[in-house]
């Protein structure tokens, strides 16, 4: 076994989990938590438009194939299987926004979220969106997935996006 020159450290040990360590991906910095970066060093607070780090063809074709992720949550294949996603449709069959944006396999498209509700309201050719309540719902066949609410209607309560006070 080699032993290190005198003077010099050891070199460093590999990541048991290379793929989740982020400090490596130069994607997020450690000072940022997790955010994008806004690029000067300073992580991006929200304010102001998000600028990627993509050329504009390829942003765009990441918010296309984020639409099509989150459409494939609200897909028959998928509503047929997911009755714990179908509870949180409401009696006009609408889901928040954040439900949906907040699986795995749509955050890790790293888009904001007003970015990607934007995104989906104006790519999305299966989903209607209300912008107003960050909710949204099938464009056709939406009743055929409400679940029974006991009382012998369907689906949960309307979503109602309320203002924080004081913002």
């Amino acid at each position: 076994e080699q032993q290190p020159a005198q003077g010099s450290s050891p070199p460093p040990a590999s990541s048991p989990h290379p793929k989740k360590d982020r400090s490596r991906s130069g994607r997020h910095s450690k000072q940022s938590g997790g955010r994008p970066s806004s690029g000067s060093g300073r992580p991006w607070r929200g304010r102001g438009p998000y600028r990627p780090h993509l050329p504009p063809d390829e942003y765009d074709r990441l918010k296309s194939d984020a639409v099509l992720q989150v459409e494939y949550f609200l897909s028959g294949d998928e509503l047929s299987r997911n009755v714990w996603l179908r509870r949180y449709m409401d009696v006009e069959g609408y889901l928040p926004a954040a439900v949906v944006f907040n699986f795995p396999s749509v955050a890790a498209y790293g888009l904001p979220y007003k970015e990607l509700l934007r995104a989906v309201a104006e790519k999305s050719t299966h989903l209607e969106v209300d912008r107003d309540n960050e909710t949204f719902r099938l464009k056709e066949g939406w009743r055929a997935w409400l679940v029974p609410d006991g009382k012998g209607g369907f689906g949960c309560p309307k979503w109602i996006k309320e203002e924080a006070e004081g913002g």
